[in-house]
């Protein structure tokens, strides 16, 4: 009589905190060998949580995790982790663009093929490599460097190189591994992972996408506020069943029911101050977008939708390889910064500390450096500097209205309020604003709105991007959805309603 395989992984009442706030709250999931287990969930719903606590970056508070019938020790490092047999491929491959294949998949834990000297050897390591992709249907020349590699191919790398750290693969998470993948190549993705689960490894996949998580799955688990709501095949559910399950019965009533504000009536017929003209890039496909004066335009959808590079094009970030970007009628051939912000366009990324803001200057060093190039700062008088500044930080409701402090010491709120404020200050035409709530607490989230919605009123085009669907009724006169590189929404608040937004943010459709 065979013996029964034990799980790849089994994970019983974990919990983890962040202060009061349980990211995980005593959640439950068991992956089979040879089983692809979806895991899906809303935004916030644990599942980064879980994938972090797996990877020994976070370490859990309470509850039970195995690997193939071994326990996780409550502090687990990254070397106990690799020794468990489990290995993670992360939306962000982690690879070295400039560098070839071979050398890629050598900077794994095993490390390269050496001589007895010790030293590299390079035709053991190219044949090695060769036989790592091979395994995964992928034959090319391993001394090809990865940035030419396609996107799947260069997934199918990370992959490579992450089975080949243990002798045999128990456990394989797939985090979002087809978020930034165009459609086409996402087939061979999950033909690579089939092949994968038949040499028994189980896969826990994660993914926004959830044709993908019927077309592959065995079971799927749903997370919901920390922990998990429902186990099930994957066989006779539907992209409406999911849903219900992610967001709850009295979730999907409340939204539903959301109050809206009342948004701006815009003239379809006023010109665009700002326009995408079927632009396309690799990962954009045909994109029109229309950006008026006075309107709060919210741009949403799942993570690897395309919104970000809808703002990276217009603000001149990346290039687009097929289309035009109008800017107050005009098209413009190769859209730079520079001559975005001559324009007139604003844009706060969503990443405050790294891109946004110089994080170790003071308020008034951050707003006085993003400036127009107009500003002689090296002739202002330091007095007078701190006096506009200080003006600005009350008008903006800063606290504190310090123009001395430190940027990173301000709360996320705060943070934002000066990051808005040091380009409003300057007038813009056009304001981008990339997740401005993300990390905001509640009364700042409401301050955030009303200055964006003033902004608004005297006659500046807001393009606002998000993943929070239930920040949308709040601040959109016109909702835009992104849904694998297309847009597949574009209407007014008003003929909006939750339950569509949300169906088609992860489907696509909102009838799917």
């Amino acid at each position: 009589m065979d013996t029964p395989q034990l799980p790849a992984l089994h994970v019983r009442g974990v919990t983890k905190y962040f202060g009061d706030v349980a990211a995980l709250n005593e959640a439950d999931l068991t992956v089979q060998a040879a089983e692809v287990h979806g895991l899906i969930g809303h935004n916030g719903s644990g599942k980064s949580t879980l994938v972090k606590t797996l990877a020994g970056f976070h370490h859990r508070d309470g509850g039970e995790i195995r690997v193939g019938g071994r326990p996780y020790s409550r502090r687990v490092t990254p070397h106990e982790v690799r020794s468990l047999g489990i290995g993670f491929v992360h939306q962000d491959l982690a690879l070295i663009p400039g560098l070839p294949i071979v050398d890629n998949l050598g900077f794994s834990a095993r490390g390269f093929e050496r001589t007895a000297a010790g030293l590299i050897s390079w035709r053991r390591q190219r044949e090695r490599s060769a036989r790592m992709l091979e395994r995964l249907g992928v034959n090319t020349d391993v001394r090809r460097e990865v940035s030419t590699l396609t996107p799947v191919e260069q997934t199918l790398v990370a992959i490579a190189r992450t089975l080949a750290e243990h002798d045999h693969t128990k456990l394989l998470v797939l985090d979002e591994p087809t978020a930034r993948l165009p459609r086409a190549e996402v087939s061979r993705l999950l033909d690579v992972v089939r092949a994968i689960v038949q040499t028994g490894t189980g896969v826990l996949f994660i993914s926004h996408r959830l044709d993908e998580v019927l077309d592959l799955c065995d079971r799927i688990t749903v997370f919901r506020e920390g922990t998990d709501v429902a186990d099930f095949s994957a066989e006779g559910q539907t992209h409406g069943s999911l849903i219900r399950e992610m967001i709850g019965a009295e979730e999907f009533a409340r939204l539903e029911t959301t109050d809206r504000r009342p948004s701006t009536p815009i003239d379809p017929a006023r010109p665009a101050i700002a326009e995408l003209v079927g632009v396309s890039t690799d990962v954009l496909d045909e994109v029109s977008v229309a950006l008026r004066p006075g309107e709060v335009t919210v741009l949403t959808g799942a993570v690897g939708s395309g919104i970000d590079q809808v703002a990276e094009v217009l603000f001149g970030l990346t290039q687009p390889t097929w289309g035009a970007v109008r800017l107050a009628g005009r098209s413009e051939d190769g859209v730079t910064v520079s001559s975005s912000r001559r324009f007139g366009s604003a844009y706060v990324s969503s990443q405050r500390l790294t891109e946004a803001s110089y994080s170790e200057l003071s308020l008034s060093d951050n707003v006085l450096l993003q400036s127009d190039g107009r500003t002689p700062t090296l002739r202002i008088q330091p007095r007078r500097v701190q006096d506009a500044v200080r003006q600005l930080l009350r008008q903006f409701a800063v606290r504190p209205p310090a123009p001395e402090a430190v940027f990173r010491t301000l709360s996320g709120g705060n943070q934002q309020k000066v990051l808005i404020a040091k380009w409003l200050r300057l007038d813009p035409r056009l304001l981008i604003l990339s997740e401005p709530t993300q990390g905001v607490d509640p009364a700042s989230r409401f301050d955030l709105y009303t200055l964006t919605r003033a902004a608004s009123t005297r006659g500046l085009a807001v393009l606002w991007l998000t993943t929070d669907l239930d920040e949308v009724p709040k601040i959109a006169d016109r909702v835009l959805i992104m849904f694998e590189g297309r847009l597949v929404h574009d209407r007014s608040v008003e003929e909006s309603s939750a339950s569509d937004i949300l169906q088609t943010v992860l489907t696509g459709s909102p009838h799917a």
